[in-house]
């Protein structure tokens, strides 16, 4: 099924509960909230005092959460570092009911976004993002996990953006 056309059909009939293959970027948002209420006597800078920290998936993560907030049954792959970011990406996905498989790139870390919030306003955002020494090895793994996914179920694919390991 890869007319568009087609998909927007499904999804106003219902959706269903189709099984959904998401390959991807695989991100962890992060957010810092707080207010402002002056300014760093060592920079022209807001000082934020932050109130509340926040996660959820991001990138692919997020097609995925979504797609399974609609009742599809998803399985998600993506690469991440093997980290407490890469932990804390699979909690927020066992508790959305999203199956996952995820090839840890050693010495990589998993991509993360940390946004520094003061009221709606974003004040500042911080990538951590790296290229592995070693994609080959982790692509593969991917590529086996994937091809018995495919044998096991037929799925719809939906492709992001995908990074190599």
């Amino acid at each position: 099924m890869n007319d568009r056309n087609d998909l927007l059909a499904l999804v106003e009939s219902g959706f269903g509960s189709p099984h959904v293959l998401v390959a991807g970027d695989l991100m962890l948002d992060k957010y810092v909230w707080g207010d402002v209420d002056r300014i760093s006597p060592e920079a022209p800078v807001p000082v934020l005092g932050a109130g509340r920290h926040s996660r959820q998936p991001g990138g692919a993560a997020n097609v995925a959460m979504n797609l399974a907030g609609l009742g599809a049954r998803v399985t998600l792959m993506g690469f991440g570092g093997g980290d407490a970011d890469q932990q804390s990406l699979e909690a927020l996905l066992v508790e959305a009911g999203v199956q996952f498989s995820i090839v840890a790139c050693p010495g990589t870390p998993t991509t993360s976004n940390l946004r520094v919030m003061a009221g709606q306003q974003q004040l500042l955002r911080i990538d951590c993002e790296a290229k592995p020494t070693n994609p080959s090895a982790a692509a593969e793994e991917m590529l086996g996990h994937a091809l018995a996914a495919l044998r096991r179920r037929r799925y719809w694919c939906f492709r992001t953006t995908t990074r190599e390991c």
